[in-house]
């Protein structure tokens, strides 16, 4: 479990920086660099949304 609760977000924020030196390479595909940010970034969004919807119902249980 922990390697998903690390690796995931982790894999993530690798994602938005090579989504972002896409952004500025000249080579590189703008495009698919925008796609890449957005990706990553609502998918980090979704799982902190996640974890706080999670810890605001552990009070529920005790």
């Amino acid at each position: 479990m922990a390697v998903f609760l690390l690796a995931g977000p982790l894999a993530h924020i690798a994602g938005l920086i090579f989504g972002l030196m896409a952004l500025v390479r000249s080579n590189d595909s703008r495009v698919l660099g925008v796609v890449g940010i957005l990706l990553n970034g609502g998918s980090l969004a979704v799982g902190f949304l996640l974890l706080v919807a999670m810890a605001s119902t552990i009070g529920a249980f005790t």
